[in-house]
């Protein structure tokens, strides 16, 4: 059970609208382990009741359906399986690329098989598929499919270093634009600086191919660098990549730039995570309309665990959003609207675990 101040519902500074808002979500959650498999599978929505805007009272307002499996075919090979569903009327939450098309219904989900080769102690082959699709309840919000596949030879120089090649595929199907395929090359490298310290570097230029029009070429990067200590970890995250701009339509260069940091280990029970992210997206060279958007999120949360059955939970999470984006609506509607949203809730969380061996 939670209760949450929004303080702009419609994620729209023009019609900025506060609310209190009572969420109810029941959920499961499901774990299977053997020395051969593993499959974690959770499912929960909520039903929200607004103090004013009682108009917008929704038994599903949010849906979650996450899972994650692995099966080891033999001791050098694995195969993995992941998916996750997510529903929401803030669109920025369902959109990898952090952008708001306002308050809508909006779907993703993201289909992920794998497999992992180890070739020898030095040698590890991966393989990856990848099917997000996006949908959007409104008009004004282009849906999108997305498919990749990827392939990577890590080979461990040293027991610090170690070397990663591979090459990326990526096909775009967006509503209202010309479908889009990608091919990227990448070399990088991972290296451990202390037994606490990572790094992690990969770069290459990504081909774009639209289907009605000429080739260009720009940067992909992946960087990151993650710090364990005594009371917790902090990671910073560095990503380049073409991809899609939420509802917006057409392909997009996107980067972002962000940090987790989490303190799970000063105090029994208590989980605390700070999480800053600021993302750009911009067209991609020859698109039919101009996207320009740049978006900063910050969340603050925390966990307490009271007893095995019972959890105390808070959290705040500021949003902002601002777009020169030319994209409009039938109506003639700026599709992306700039935004200011605070949002902040505290409530309780009630649990059972059940065991069979």
């Amino acid at each position: 059970m939670t209760g949450e101040f929004n303080d702009n519902v419609f994620q729209n500074n023009a019609i900025k609208v506060s609310d209190f808002i009572l969420g109810f979500t029941p959920g499961v959650s499901v774990a299977l382990e053997s020395p051969v498999y593993r499959l974690l599978a959770s499912y929960s929505f909520t039903a929200e009741i607004y103090a004013d805007q009682d108009q917008l009272n929704d038994a599903f307002a949010r849906q979650s359906l996450l899972l994650d499996g692995t099966y080891r075919i033999s001791p050098v090979v694995t195969l993995s399986l992941s998916d996750a569903f997510l529903m929401s009327k803030n669109s920025n939450v369902v959109a990898a690329e952090n952008v708001s098309t306002g308050r809508t219904r909006s779907t993703t989900n993201t289909l992920t098989p794998g497999v992992i080769w180890q070739v020898n102690p030095q040698i590890t082959v991966r393989g990856r598929g990848l099917w997000t699709t996006q949908r959007y309840d409104s008009q004004a919000a282009l849906g999108s499919d997305t498919f990749g596949l990827e392939a990577f030879v890590d080979y461990a120089y040293t027991p610090r270093l170690t070397l990663i090649t591979g090459y990326q595929f990526g096909y775009f199907i967006i509503d209202q634009s010309p479908d889009t395929a990608t091919h990227t090359p990448r070399f990088g490298a991972s290296y451990r600086f202390t037994p606490t310290t990572t790094g992690l570097l990969t770069a290459g230029p990504t081909v774009i191919l639209p289907d009605n029009g000429s080739a260009s070429v720009t940067p992909s990067v992946t960087a990151s660098l993650t710090e364990r200590f005594s009371w917790g970890s902090v990671a910073l995250q560095y990503d380049r990549a073409v991809g899609t701009a939420g509802g917006l339509g057409g392909t997009t260069e996107n980067q972002s730039i962000g940090a987790v940091a989490q303190v799970d280990r000063l105090v029994r029970g208590l989980v605390l995570q700070f999480s800053p992210r600021y993302t750009t997206v911009s067209s991609t060279p020859g698109s039919t309309s101009r996207i320009d958007v740049d978006s900063f999120s910050l969340t603050l949360q925390g966990r307490y665990q009271i007893n095995p059955w019972m959890a105390a939970l808070a959290g705040y999470t500021y949003f902002m959003q601002r777009s020169s984006s030319t994209v409009v609506t039938a109506a003639g509607a700026v599709s992306a609207t700039d935004v200011d949203q605070n949002r902040l809730f505290v409530g309780m969380q009630f649990g059972y675990p059940i065991t069979i061996d």
